[in-house]
């Protein structure tokens, strides 16, 4: 019993953040053709009310982590405004310890909120005594503070990220089966075989050596290609170009005409516009600037929500898709019909919806960076990019599959937590197709 009351008491303090881990999760993909409005292949919104309403049996590890997050900030709120500081929620830390690369993708699974919930409870174990030996006392606080302050906000935010991920496995848990089908977009063989290129014909390991030298034993090298070629090709014309291509000895140039494929049909696609939104429009202002303006309506009672001010967020937001030739402006309304819209909701995954793009869905748990960041992210789906980052569910292992591409080039649309801007590329993307 001693155990399990401590247990519990460590998990409570440990979940005392609040945070703003910004992984999110938008609307699909919509119609290749940017002139006609975005097709819908799933009703994000709907499926995120269904997630809500799915009953779960026994619980799990992500779902402890959620239900204990309430109380623990609760918690953490009362032992610092009682010594007299300013208790604010820390942002969610960015995992910098995980690179959410195709090579070291995120996996998301019972065994991942079990491991992170070790490391956040041995490191505040030795913190929990004097929390709750101090709420319970009759006296007043001791002083100063027995624990590292910086380190203590270090690790709640540690917890914070592993609680959005934690909202974010929920959420997914009622449409694994669609999730599954995402599998085929799974672009690590390509990244595999590209990062065994070593332009060393000597060398065993190298892929070009491989090519030159395969044989049906090498399995790996196979699956791989066979699985790109796959994403442009049927798999049966795939497995007889490879063989062909071996019989001539010509695997190797195969491969290197193959990549080029793969890149414009694939990889190039993640990055532009994919549809033309009708709440975006532009006109040339008197410099003879083009300016880009969305109305978004954000509602009075929402815009306490953004610390700083909304105008200083919209800032950012218009900063994020700006470049020195073309101006982006939000223009914030109160009331708006027909309008985008940002509205707040607790426990959901940040979304846009994705039958008309003009609803913006953000968790309620959001704030500070991670909230504008998260915002600016969701209006890139709104004038018509799509995420750069690939998501799926490996029914094999049982795990939500996630990485980046391009994580460390600030694209807003590959990565909250790295990102901060959109490329200018696109920001030109959008100039050429609603500025002519």
């Amino acid at each position: 019993m001693k155990n399990s009351i401590f247990l519990k008491d460590s998990f409570r303090n440990m979940c005392l953040l609040i945070g703003h881990f910004a992984l999110v999760a938008c609307g699909p993909v919509g119609s290749r053709d940017i002139n006609k409005a975005p097709t819908s292949t799933l009703s994000y919104a709907k499926n995120q009310v269904l997630c809500d309403q799915v009953t779960r049996g026994e619980k799990t590890p992500a779902d402890d982590l959620i239900q204990m997050e309430d109380e623990a900030n609760q918690l953490a709120r009362d032992y610092f405004t009682r010594r007299g500081y300013f208790y604010s929620l820390p942002a969610a830390q960015s995992y910098q310890h995980m690179l959410m690369t195709p090579e070291k993708p995120l996996v998301l699974n019972d065994e991942f909120f079990k491991s992170e919930f070790a490391f956040v409870s041995e490191h505040m174990s030795s913190w929990i005594p004097e929390i709750r030996s101090e709420l319970h006392s009759n006296n007043g606080p001791a002083s100063p503070l027995s624990f590292d302050r910086a380190e203590f906000d270090r690790i709640k935010s540690r917890l914070s990220a592993a609680s959005q991920l934690a909202v974010r496995y929920k959420n997914y848990s009622c449409q694994l089966n669609h999730l599954a089908q995402r599998k085929k977009n799974d672009v690590r063989p390509y990244y595999r075989l590209k990062d065994l290129e070593c332009q060393d014909n000597q060398n065993e390991h190298c892929l070009e050596t491989r090519l030159k030298r395969w044989n049906e034993k090498d399995d790996t090298l196979y699956k791989d290609l066979v699985s790109m070629c796959s994403k442009v090709h049927s798999e049966a014309l795939c497995m007889s170009m490879i063989s062909f291509s071996n019989a001539k000895r010509s695997l190797l140039s195969f491969y290197q005409n193959l990549k080029k494929e793969f890149h414009r049909k694939v990889i190039d696609p993640l990055f532009l516009l994919e549809s033309r939104s009708p709440h975006l429009s532009c006109h040339t202002n008197e410099e003879g600037k083009k300016v880009l303006t969305l109305d978004l309506v954000v509602r009075p009672n929402d815009v306490v929500r953004f610390a700083g001010g909304l105008y200083t967020a919209l800032a950012y937001v218009e900063n994020a898709w700006s470049t020195e030739k073309v101006r982006f402006k939000v223009n914030h309304l109160n009331v708006g019909e027909g309008k985008p819209i940002v509205n707040f909701k607790k426990g959901i995954t940040s979304h846009v919806d994705s039958d008309t793009k003009s609803v913006i869905s953000l968790n309620s748990r959001l704030q500070g960076l991670g909230l504008t960041k998260t915002l600016a992210h969701e209006i890139g789906h709104v004038i018509g990019f799509k995420d750069c980052y690939i998501e799926f569910f490996d029914q094999e292992k049982r795990s939500l599959v996630y990485y980046e591409i391009d994580r460390d080039k600030g694209n807003i649309m590959c990565s909250i937590d790295r990102g901060y801007r959109a490329p200018d590329e696109y920001i030109d993307q959008l100039a050429q197709h609603y500025c002519q």
